[in-house]
């Protein structure tokens, strides 16, 4: 799906919003700046192809961050984060953050 970086999220059941990757207005200067491109989505996050009717959406089940902005890709975070060990492998609770 070409989507040129446009995307749309939901507004809290009240309609969809066109998004626009920021990095195609602003040029990249720091990783920071990738955060510019990531929006609330609270139950749905879709793409749709410039010049068909296409179109690819994602519903999640509880509110994210998400963006489109990359072509035809559809990204969704997710808080990693627990404060006890699950034991499932690691043999330490999972407290993941970006330390750069």
């Amino acid at each position: 799906i070409n989507n040129n970086n446009t995307f749309y999220t939901d507004s809290n059941g009240f309609g969809m919003v066109k998004r626009v990757a920021y990095f195609t207005k602003y040029p990249r200067t720091t990783a920071q700046s990738v955060s510019n491109d990531y929006y609330p989505v609270n139950s749905l996050i879709m793409i749709e192809d410039a010049k068909s009717s296409d179109f690819m959406a994602v519903m999640n089940d509880r509110s994210q961050g998400g963006s489109a902005y990359k072509n035809g890709r559809v990204e969704l975070m997710i808080n990693r984060r627990g404060y006890s060990d699950d034991d499932l492998g690691m043999k330490e609770a999972l407290n993941e953050y970006d330390s750069k």
